[in-house]
């Protein structure tokens, strides 16, 4: 048999146990003498200058001033925190050198691959080493006999070497995009899978590690040049809306877009729709044609580029180029996504194969490929009912939300007889449940209930059959603070979605006992709660609530006295 858990009892070593039940983002806490500290605050304090000056042009020595002044502040504090609280300096051996410790890791690396779950990436997951080449060897044809890599009509081998490609890529890129391959990424992604323990049986999500490889930069400043695509074609539908009444954009952002388009509509029933093959069936010949077409919407004399800063998050269309940034007219745009769709090559071992169809998981820009060529689908189905004038089925479905590869269809029970006129035909679509009036959407849980509508927070994880780790320890290597904030975040995120007050007590609840069992101090979290009413009354205007003590009162389960 085989070996695929998630169980920690897996490892015999109760130190290891009690480190990996942190989660896969735990770190363990850093002691850095006050010297050392001292020393990487002044490097990084010299690092921020360099790129300071590169970007704007200045002399290091126009900092000199300004950079004592920190210098000072850091040394002062360092001191004063070296004198009052020395324990904050004193080493501590890390449990991953102690020879118990090291010894059961390096044993259960030599039976299993440690990797995380999909959906849960905090948690752990043990797969013996024949099981995970098995999977990745079906995935990618080849034959388990003869070891001979056939491929299928996704994968498909080369001949070429992993150099040639490389070589290939770099007089490409450099040549035909102006981008410089840098070391590190003159390589191919590798691929490798996280098992879905959340389905029954258990599944494999296939993903190519694109952290570095040769298309890695134009992969970035075409997501970028994506976005703001993203933007103005939401625009152009929201022109149409007000022109015809119809909404040709079913794509959104958030589940508080969702919240909101909720609230402006009578829903009577409602159903969910998942791709359940988005990014291994979808003809790449398809998508570049859907965003040709978009790109070919959206430029025009005026929105002639798309640039894309070299040194800041900041990318917009432009009637012409600036320095120092990196700038698509929309042949190059198209040039790049093709590119980048028709040199997706991932490795196995000395393999080399190239992804023949399908957007590849793990790039930087498959998302933007997946969603905008789902939405110049549905785009060009509302203008065919436009030019049809079905007008009734048009505005109907101008209600439709669609999450990347969750989609909500409001007050029409016949969706499923659209798809494939709507669609690219390889997309399978499956409708989640079969209740119209009880329906899990992204995080919500929307109630219909003789016409009116509520809902709370839904967390798919909570129905795994596994516990899952969420959140953060406030004894790991990161701000304690971050906790607090989460806390903060989560309990604004649930105001906005929850529609009565108990379903915000009872999620707010369920947070404060996980923080406060991890030992998050339980004032912290109720100055935050407090915060956040003073920040966002609206919270208790929504719910009705004159005095803020009873609710929390409920929510931290104490009797408050101050």
């Amino acid at each position: 048999g085989h070996v695929l858990t998630g169980n920690l009892g897996i490892v015999a070593d109760d130190d290891l146990r009690l480190l990996m039940s942190y989660g896969t983002k735990y770190r363990e806490p850093v002691y850095l003498s006050a010297s050392d500290l001292s020393n990487s605050l002044l490097r990084d304090v010299d690092n921020f200058i360099k790129n300071k000056s590169r970007k704007y042009k200045l002399q290091n020595n126009s900092f000199e001033d300004w950079k004592n002044n920190v210098n000072r502040i850091i040394n002062n504090k360092i001191k004063f925190f070296a004198e009052h609280k020395p324990h904050l300096f004193s080493s501590k051996t890390s449990a991953l050198k102690e020879h118990n410790v090291k010894s059961c890791l390096d044993a259960l690396k030599d039976k299993y691959i440690i990797c995380s779950v999909d959906k849960a990436s905090s948690n752990y997951v043990f797969i013996c080493k024949k099981l995970y080449v098995i999977i990745l060897m079906t995935e990618l044809g080849v034959d388990l006999e003869t070891l001979d890599c056939i491929g299928n009509t996704t994968y498909q081998p080369v001949v070429r070497t992993e150099d040639d490609i490389i070589i290939s890529h770099c007089d490409i890129l450099s040549g035909e995009f102006g981008i410089d391959v840098t070391d590190e990424n003159k390589c191919i992604p590798k691929i490798f899978w996280n098992p879905k323990l959340h389905k029954t049986p258990y599944k494999a999500r296939f993903i190519a590690g694109a952290s570095n490889c040769t298309t890695k930069q134009l992969s970035v400043y075409v997501n970028k040049a994506l976005k703001v695509v993203r933007e103005y074609f939401s625009r152009y539908c929201s022109t149409v809306y007000k022109n015809s009444g119809v909404n040709c954009n079913w794509s959104i952002n958030s589940s508080t877009q969702f919240i909101e388009k909720l609230q402006n509509i009578d829903v009577f029933n409602i159903q969910v729709y998942d791709f359940t093959t988005l990014y291994t069936n979808l003809d790449l010949g398809v998508v570049e044609k859907l965003l040709s077409e978009m790109i070919d919407l959206l430029f025009s004399n005026i929105n002639k580029y798309i640039c894309i800063s070299k040194f800041e998050d900041k990318s917009f269309f432009s009637k012409k180029v600036y320095n120092n940034y990196y700038c698509f007219d929309s042949e190059l745009l198209k040039k790049a996504i093709k590119f980048l769709l028709q040199n997706t090559f991932v490795s196995f071992g000395n393999i080399i194969l190239r992804q023949t169809k399908g957007i590849p998981m793990g790039g930087n820009s498959s998302s933007q490929f997946a969603d905008l060529s789902l939405a110049k689908s549905e785009f060009d189905y509302q203008k065919s009912l436009l030019a049809s004038k079905k007008m009734n089925l048009a505005k109907l479905l101008s209600n439709n939300g669609r999450y990347v590869d969750d989609l909500c269809v409001f007050n029409y029970l016949n969706f499923a007889n659209l798809i494939s006129d709507i669609y690219p035909e390889d997309l399978v679509m499956e409708r989640s449940g079969d209740n119209n009036k009880d329906i899990n959407y992204l995080d919500i849980r929307i109630k219909i209930c003789n016409g009116n509508i509520s809902t709370e927070v839904y967390n798919k994880v909570e129905d795994f059959n596994f516990p899952v780790v969420m959140y953060t320890f406030p004894n790991g290597n990161m701000p304690v603070n971050i906790g607090y904030n989460v806390f903060y975040g989560q309990l604004l995120r649930y105001s906005n979605i929850c529609s009565h007050v108990s379903s915000f007590v009872f999620s707010s609840n369920k947070l404060y006992c996980t923080l406060v069992s991890r030992s998050y101090n339980h004032w912290q979290l109720v100055l935050k709660f407090r915060t956040l009413l003073r920040n966002h009354p609206h919270i208790l205007l929504k719910y009705q609530i004159c005095d803020a003590k009873s609710i929390e009162k409920d929510i931290f389960k104490i009797d408050l006295t101050v």
